[in-house]
């Protein structure tokens, strides 16, 4: 018998074919902390603003935040606020939820890239969030200037909207590859 431990044993005799149980329930109360970086980014979606973090070593800007860069290894710059536009690089139909459900609509996660600037070479479509839940779907003409569409509707629908009707937005992007520099 361990002494440190130090109880009442179990005789193996009268104990054989029974089973011992114990009923407890633990009152756990916890918090999550969102930290720096996420918890601004929480409060500033929740008045309807998306911001992130510039890293002006790589020259990144981070959405969701970061208060650190991975690539570069250092602390990121500043605080910026971006644009709630964007390009939709890919996505998917998902009849099957994380947790294995069947789902009779879709889900439709996306990977989407913000909008940039005037000189973006790979403007095709942008959905623009007009209220909490609707959307509405703007296509770049022949010069790249945006024309507003008669299409409002939810995230979801306005993703195979465009994946339906649309499938020429949806070109690969091809960027610029960057060199390497010591300095930064």
């Amino acid at each position: 018998m361990i002494q440190k431990f130090a109880g009442t044993p179990l005789d193996k005799q009268k104990s054989r074919g029974k089973i011992f149980t114990t009923s407890y329930e633990p009152k756990l109360s916890y918090r999550w902390d969102s930290g720096e970086a996420i918890g601004r980014y929480l409060e500033e979606l929740k008045q309807g603003r998306l911001i992130a973090r510039r890293c002006d070593g790589c020259q990144r800007v981070m959405i969701p935040p970061r208060m650190f860069c991975e690539r570069c290894f250092r602390p990121t710059d500043d605080w910026v606020y971006v644009n709630d536009t964007g390009r939709i690089l890919t996505f998917s139909l998902c009849y099957v939820s994380w947790d294995v459900r069947r789902l009779k609509q879709p889900e439709i996660p996306a990977v989407i890239v913000e909008s940039g600037p005037k000189d973006d070479a790979y403007k095709h479509f942008r959905l623009m969030r007009t209220t909490a839940h609707t959307w509405e779907l703007d296509i770049a003409n022949h010069r790249g200037r945006w024309e507003r569409t008669p299409f409002r509707a939810s995230l979801e629908d306005l993703v195979a909207l465009v994946a339906d009707t649309f499938p020429w937005t949806l070109q690969p992007v091809h960027y610029p590859e960057r060199t390497y520099d010591p300095e930064h």
